[in-house]
């Protein structure tokens, strides 16, 4: 699928990260704040005289655009500022247009819908206020008063859909009304999770309050989107916060509608094809159902073997392999020569052909399909490479979003992986056995064990993903799960099972199937050495 939007370049001026920073800006709103728990959030006591910022961005000559949201908790008469420039005052702004962008919030309710209005809000507050109150999709288009400031250039947009994984930079002002000088304009860096409907976007980045409006750029200093309201998302006793981002196309489209001409738009025809480093590794991770669980599953041949984690089955391991069923997803991408599309999405029936019980999480399945499959073989890098801590990663799994089963799903809701990404912080050898366990900072949530650990660098698949770590309170006697902080099974082990459907060598599987104790130990967390504990 390719999409042309034809723009006019009003100037043939090469862009960078300076261009945007020099684009992004702080906006204050000080008036008097409706009672709510948002409010208070922003505020605290103080609702008669509260002032807040946001972020944003120079889009036109005079113009800006930001996060709406916030306008919404404000009485009428607030008085809005914009900070440009260090060492300047601020200009005053008015407010023309406050609305929700329709296709982002068609994307919020499907989002919303399949997964269950309970789960997901983009309000921390989500059970003490009415939901509509707070919504990603709601922007506003400001235009500068009293503006001196002549020489500033508008936000070059990009209308190239970033794909997930991709590398992108966040201009944004969080706690910016607190200290100008120290928090607008603030860098970090981050990069694309996932997609809705290509209208709204998860983001892997650092998100505070005052983010909202921020810019984010690409590589090449375009502007692909800007950060929204993050979601929440209930788990069980867990409260995920994943930062939202608005592509580029919808913030053009709602500018567009009010005849707001962005000064720049960079004119390149968009190809809503992963890149070429991620599209092999996509094309050869599926998603699993057991009863009332899911997981990740690696492709690993075309015959449709599969493998994932083992504690997928905690419940069976007295069972007998054969006789346990299971349901993958296929997307029309998992198939070999179809073109790189979610649109299509197949329930198959799996059986478990071994559930190891040694020192690996591991369970070796096989898909009951006619058509081949895109095992990893087909493209994916795989080896015994050289790991090094310290190398950048990625992670890739079905993480968060419970898939519905549904014969004739949605195309829109036909979610991809999602793509997180870290640090390799930790490689685990043992003597004469080679690296056993990978430790990561790349967030790995519920859905993602099974899914692939890559170099991010290269694409290769190096590694598993197992679990991560749980942080048990004496005090509250509560566990929370530490996401990224997580462990993976090195590649070694699945190459040695590639050679087993390659040759169906039956030793292979019983030496996979041993129990080593300095393994289990070190996936035990146990360690050689016991524990000091501190005495008063």
């Amino acid at each position: 699928c390719r999409i042309i939007l034809i723009m006019t370049l009003f100037d043939d001026r090469p862009c960078c990260k300076m261009d945007a920073v020099s684009a992004s800006v702080m906006i204050s709103l000080t008036g008097k704040l409706n009672k709510s728990e948002m409010a208070s959030f922003f505020a605290g006591r103080n609702l008669e005289d509260a002032t807040v910022s946001v972020s944003g961005a120079i889009v036109a000559q005079d113009t800006i655009v930001c996060s709406g949201n916030i306008f919404t908790h404000f009485a009428p008469g607030v008085v809005i500022s914009v900070f440009q420039d260090e060492g300047k005052p601020p200009a005053l702004c008015n407010l023309l247009v406050l609305e929700s962008i329709d296709k982002v919030q068609e994307a919020v309710d499907l989002l919303s819908c399949q997964f269950g209005g309970n789960q997901i809000s983009f309000s921390p507050f989500a059970d003490l206020e009415p939901v509509d109150q707070t919504s990603p999709a709601m922007f506003a288009i400001l235009r500068i008063s009293n503006s001196d400031r002549t020489g500033t250039q508008p936000l070059v947009f990009t209308t190239n859909k970033s794909r997930p994984g991709e590398n992108v930079t966040v201009i944004s002002s969080p706690f910016g009304v607190l200290c100008p000088s120290v928090f607008r304009n603030s860098i970090c860096s981050g990069s694309i999770t996932n997609y809705v409907n290509d209208m709204f976007a998860l983001i892997d980045t650092r998100y505070l309050p005052g983010t909202e409006g921020g810019t984010v750029i690409n590589a090449d200093g375009l502007c692909v989107g800007l950060i929204s309201l993050p979601l929440y998302l209930r788990l069980d006793s867990q409260l995920v916060v994943l930062p939202s981002m608005i592509p580029s196309r919808s913030i053009l489209q709602f500018l567009l509608k009010y005849d707001v001409l962005p000064g720049y738009i960079d004119n390149i025809i968009a190809d809503s094809s992963m890149p070429s480093l991620y599209e092999a590794s996509i094309r050869s991770l599926v998603c699993v159902y057991y009863q009332s669980s899911w997981a990740s599953a690696i492709i690993l041949h075309r015959s449709g073997f599969l493998l994932t984690s083992g504690h997928l089955f905690a419940n069976c391991r007295n069972s007998v392999p054969g006789t346990l069923l299971v349901q993958a997803r296929l997307q029309s991408h998992n198939y070999l020569g179809n073109p790189f599309d979610s649109c299509n999405v197949d329930w198959v029936p799996a059986t478990v052909v071994r559930l190891f019980s040694g020192s690996w999480d591991i369970a070796l399945l096989k898909i009951q399909c006619m058509r081949p499959v895109h095992g990893i073989t087909e493209g994916v890098n795989v080896g015994n490479f050289s790991l090094k801590p310290g190398q950048p990663v990625s992670v890739l799994g079905f993480g968060l979003f419970r898939p519905p089963i549904s014969k004739i799903p949605s195309p829109s809701l036909a979610l991809m992986p999602t793509v997180t990404s870290g640090t390799l912080c930790k490689v685990v050898c043992l003597a004469g056995r080679g690296p056993v366990l990978l430790q990561s900072s790349a967030i790995v949530q519920q859905g993602c064990s099974g899914g692939m650990l890559l170099d991010r660098k290269t694409g290769k698949l190096i590694g598993l993903i197992t679990s991560n770590l749980k942080h048990y309170c004496p005090v509250s006697r509560q566990t929370s799960i530490i996401p990224n902080m997580n462990f993976s099974i090195p590649i070694r082990i699945v190459c040695s099972l590639i050679d087993y459907i390659n040759s169906r060598d039956n030793s292979i599987l019983e030496e996979l199937d041993e129990t080593c104790e300095s393994i289990g130990k070190i996936w035990s967390l146990r360690g050689d050495n016991p524990t000091p504990h501190a005495k008063l």
